[in-house]
């Protein structure tokens, strides 16, 4: 199944899709159609390649709503593949408090931490701190990049009043059976008194 990446209406019952197509989009040419179903069972019906992004692996659709099949196309969202697989995994609908949020670029470990956060601003990471910042969330988990997280949490959610640098935190297990926090880990290559003694008022 191809994903839909984003979906914007244009107007009455025109949208415009950005799918996630790396083959199509290496080949793709000027003029050239797409032949899409919108199921397994459904029919195939041809849509003009509106524009597409070698690099992204991305193609473009714009189409109008104006019959059956395009009616279907256009009530699929952005996240129905995640839906689906859920369905094959026997959970028919989303965990209660759980949602799906669209995010169209992702941050890898090869992007500058420093400009990352500016330049994919529609990144699962900003997307995801965005979120927290406007409180719709009580925290953020990423698996990484480490600098980017640091410089978007530091950017978009913000620091404690009066702490002036961002602290990685990771619970280490200690000999007493607990666990004991770790503030600074690394965020911060060179730290002076001032910020040490802040990391503790934040640990505490």
């Amino acid at each position: 199944m191809t994903k839909i990446i984003s979906k914007e209406q244009l107007g009455e019952k025109i949208y415009r899709y950005v799918l996630d197509s790396p083959l199509i989009a290496k080949k793709a040419q000027s003029g050239q159609f797409l032949i899409l179903r919108t199921d397994e069972k459904g029919e195939r019906f041809p849509l003009t390649i509106a524009d597409y992004d070698r690099e992204a692996g991305t193609v473009t659709i714009i189409f109008q709503a104006i019959g059956y099949s395009t009616g279907k196309l256009s009530a699929l969202q952005p996240g129905e593949e995640i839906l689906d697989v859920l369905k094959k995994n026997g959970i028919a609908d989303l965990p209660k408090g759980v949602e799906i949020a669209n995010a169209d670029e992702v941050v890898d470990m090869h992007d500058d931490p420093a400009r990352v956060i500016q330049k994919k601003k529609n990144s699962s990471m900003v997307v995801g701190l965005r979120m927290l910042a406007e409180g719709q969330g009580d925290a953020f988990i990423s698996a990484g990049s480490t600098g980017a997280l640091l410089t978007g949490a530091t950017l978009i959610v913000k620091r404690v009043k009066g702490v002036r640098r961002a602290a990685m935190g990771p619970a280490m297990p200690n000999k007493a059976g607990g666990k004991t926090l770790l503030l600074d880990c690394g965020a911060n290559a060179e730290c002076t008194p001032e910020f040490l003694l802040q990391f503790g008022l934040v640990g505490s």
